[in-house]
């Protein structure tokens, strides 16, 4: 049996940058009221009954550029999501840590190269299960002629897996990320593909791998008209995860520009999950966004 149901939403993103002559620091944060319907949908496919979700996030990041062909780059993230009354539904709140630090290489003015280490911190608000995952990723970047670019990584994801009252389990796989991009006259086209990991409102973190397919059209100097589509599989960790689901998304959206500091974007959105146990959850979502980033100078660090 399917399920249709309506979600009002509210978030405010913020962020501040500052630059160097050698570096830029940057700070992202983030606030949410929505449903399960909203983040779960893409995710457990816990959405047959409709709880209200807060969540926050965190994150600082540092860019230096040491010479002309090195650069060091350090990101960090805290993350807290909380459900409203869900008991008994399989809903869980978490607590969600990142922190990544990496080294990239500028070959020539075509190609590139990057090494990648980082670690992901998981723990359930509820259960208190805890998933420890560590990550050593290698990267490279390629323009290949006048309109193509090529990126992707590699690596390898190792996690340990604390469960209450079950024994602890470890994880090892692979993570990838490869993206195709064409940069055309009038269009714009990227096809990208990615294994990582995610975390989900179930109680545990998800083994995610994401196909998407992008294409944009610059109308003119202030509308871009965008389409996209998307498929994501996710499963829980471990022997006692969560069985694999599928989610598919497609959109299309139009952003315009009304001066230097103010936008405007209209998203269309519909998306569906396709699962054993609760058949095929569906959504449909109208977003408008207003953006402003006020124009001054930066002052030097």
């Amino acid at each position: 049996a399917g399920g249709e149901f309506d979600s009002d939403d509210y978030f405010v993103d913020g962020s501040y940058l500052r630059l160097g002559t050698r570096g830029r620091f940057d700070l992202a944060f983030s606030l949410a009221e929505d449903t399960n319907l909203t983040s779960e949908l893409e995710t457990t496919g816990l959405v047959q009954t409709r709880k209200k979700r807060e969540s926050w996030r965190l994150g600082p990041g540092l860019q230096y550029q040491w010479s002309e062909r090195w650069n060091l780059s350090a990101q960090a993230s805290q993350a807290g999501v909380r459900f409203i009354d869900a008991a008994g539904t399989g809903l869980e709140g978490y607590d969600y840590r990142t922190g990544t630090i990496g080294l990239n290489y500028l070959w020539n003015e075509r190609n590139g190269f990057g090494l990648l280490l980082g670690q992901n911190d998981f723990e359930s608000a509820l259960s208190g299960r805890q998933t420890r995952s560590r990550l050593g990723t290698v990267s490279w970047r390629s323009l290949v002629g006048q309109r193509w670019t090529l990126e992707g990584s590699v690596g390898r994801i190792h996690s340990a897996i604390d469960r209450v009252a079950a024994p602890a389990e470890t994880e090892s796989g692979e993570t990838y990320d490869f993206s195709l991009r064409h940069q055309g006259p009038a269009w714009e086209y990227q096809l990208s593909a990615a294994r990582s990991l995610s975390p989900g409102g179930g109680g545990e973190l998800l083994s995610s791998d994401r196909f998407t397919l992008r294409a944009s059209k610059t109308l003119d100097e202030r509308r871009i008209l965008s389409l996209y589509g998307t498929q994501v599989t996710n499963q829980g960790l471990g022997e006692s995860g969560f069985s694999e689901r599928t989610y598919y998304e497609w959109g299309a959206g139009l952003s315009w520009r009304f001066s230097r500091s103010l936008s405007g974007s209209l998203s269309l959105v519909q998306s569906r999950q396709d699962t054993e146990q609760s058949g095929t959850p569906r959504r449909n979502r109208v977003s408008f966004g207003i953006s402003y980033r006020p124009q001054k100078n930066l002052r030097s660090w």
